[in-house]
């Protein structure tokens, strides 16, 4: 067993979103390289199931799963991958997003792909850094959603 670094996950773009050669069937991964300081947010909703038998008690079930993605984006002029975002973002289009904790191609790494939407954009510009963007992206309604993934066939 290895201990897994943030580091080393990747975050994914399929290129069909560019205008690449990738397709949904065959995507073909870039990675998102201009972020950092990912967090994937994983939670079920809760399904209140409680009834008298329950003496007294509230007895909650996992319902839906409610998935986000939080990142910061180091803003680059005339970037591809952030021209990406920023017109995803005013287009209110999708992008197929695979979110690892490795490459691609580790059948090891697990994660998800899917849909995403960019629904938060806020820009920072401190004097003194980079301009950043607090990303936040959400699954989307889609006909392609994969939302829990392994790498490699994804």
């Amino acid at each position: 067993m290895t201990q897994v670094l943030g580091l080393d996950c990747k975050a994914y773009y399929n290129d069909v979103d560019a205008g690449g050669s990738g397709t949904i069937a065959s995507p073909n991964w870039l990675e998102l390289d201009v972020i950092k300081d990912v967090t994937l947010n994983l939670a079920m909703a809760e399904a209140d199931v409680t009834t008298r038998a329950a003496g007294g008690i509230e007895i909650m079930e996992p319902s839906l799963l409610q998935i986000s993605v939080s990142a910061m984006l180091k803003w680059l002029n005339n970037d591809t991958q952030c021209t990406l975002l920023w017109d995803a973002f005013f287009a209110r289009t999708a992008l197929d997003l695979m979110i690892l904790t490795g490459e691609s191609t580790d059948t090891n790494a697990v994660g998800v792909r899917g849909d995403f939407k960019v629904l938060g954009f806020p820009r920072k510009e401190e004097l003194a850094t980079a301009v950043e963007i607090d990303l936040t992206l959400k699954p989307s309604r889609s006909i392609r959603a994969n939302y829990v993934a392994k790498a490699a066939g994804a």
